[in-house]
Parts: C-alpha cells; sequence; structure tokens
C-alpha cells in the first residue's frame, strides 16, 4: 500500500485498475506518472503480531514544467507585490528570477537587491511541487517590466514570463461651477 493512502494504479490493462492494497511478493508499476512517486510499504504479516514492513521510495524524473499564475500583474508605485510562479521537477530543479533590462534587451542573472526590498521564496507543495515567489517591497518605477521564473534540472530548462506594470490612476475631472449670485441666493 501506498503510505500517503493513495490508491496504487496498476496499468496492465487497457483501464487502469486502482487499488488500496496489492497482495503478493512483487509490484510491478508500469507507465508511471508523477502522481505514483511517493512512498510504497511492503508489508510482510503471517498471522502472528508484529507484522514487518518495508518503505520503498519511488521516483519519477521529469522535465521541469512552470504554470504562470498571473502573466500580465499590475501595481501602484509605493505598494508591495507578490510575483508567483508553479514549478514541477524530479529531480527537485534550481529555481531562478530574471528581470530583463530595458534597452539591452538582455536578462540580468541576478535581481538588484542593495536594500532588500526584493524577497524570493520558495514553498513545498509535494516531493515535485513547488511554487517560488518574488516579492518587491515599495516597487519603484525601475521594478516595472519583465520578470522571467525559471526552472533548471537535469532534464531540461524552462522559463516562464510575468510583465510587471503600472496601474493606471483613474482620470478624474474636476468641474469649477460658478458661484450663485445674490439674487440666486434670495430665490432659494
Amino acid at each position: 500500500r501506498r503510505e500517503d493512502g493513495a490508491p496504487i494504479v496498476l496499468r496492465n490493462h487497457q483501464t487502469p485498475n486502482r487499488l488500496q492494497t496489492v497482495e503478493g511478493n512483487e509490484l510491478d508499476l508500469n507507465g508511471l506518472t508523477r502522481s505514483d512517486m511517493g512512498a510504497y510499504l511492503c508489508i510482510a504479516s503471517n498471522g502472528v503480531p508484529s507484522p514487518v514492513s518495508k518503505r520503498i521510495m519511488v521516483h519519477v524524473h521529469f522535465h521541469p514544467l512552470i504554470k504562470v499564475h498571473d502573466q500580465i500583474v499590475t501595481t501602484r508605485l509605493g505598494a508591495t507585490v507578490t510575483l508567483i510562479c508553479g514549478v514541477e521537477a524530479s529531480p527537485k530543479a534550481v529555481h531562478f528570477w530574471n528581470k530583463q533590462s530595458k534597452g539591452t534587451g538582455q536578462e540580468e542573472i541576478s535581481i538588484n537587491n542593495p536594500s532588500g526590498r526584493v524577497r524570493l521564496s520558495e514553498d513545498s507543495e509535494s516531493l515535485y511541487s513547488y511554487v517560488i515567489t518574488l516579492t518587491i517591497n515599495g516597487v519603484k518605477e525601475s521594478d516595472l517590466g519583465n520578470y522571467t521564473c525559471g526552472a533548471r534540472n537535469s532534464y531540461g530548462t524552462v522559463r516562464g514570463a510575468i510583465s510587471l506594470e503600472k496601474m493606471s490612476e483613474p482620470n478624474v475631472k474636476t468641474t469649477t461651477l460658478p458661484k450663485p449670485t445674490e439674487n440666486e441666493y434670495e430665490e432659494r
């Protein structure tokens, strides 16, 4: 059985078979996908108390995949903004963020962060899934532009693009009304 309680998927036939437990001395897993990753428990029991178990980890290696949550993010100057990318990869990928330089068209390798306004973070969701974020405190005009989140493992490199744009300010039209004359006050 699987340690996390998920079903074991047997793909030996036309239709995959989903089972909570499989009996026998061997477990043949075919056509594995990333959802098959995890710990499997082989439990031996002969009716005498205290069965014995062995934990076996199954890893499925694959090319990284990036999921960009919002391709265009708008913000006000001075605000705090967080850019978010989801990454799936096995083996675990190296995650990175780049910002495209204005004028040169080249990407900077690291985020310019002398004041500590920029924070990078990575949170694990599963054996192969992570959320990587780039948080900018006190957004400046120079922070606006195109960002790239990326992931690299031994199977390849992938990137996702996010554009950080300034939120347009609402146009407020002011109208000056003429001052009422003395006669208008008397009529009211």
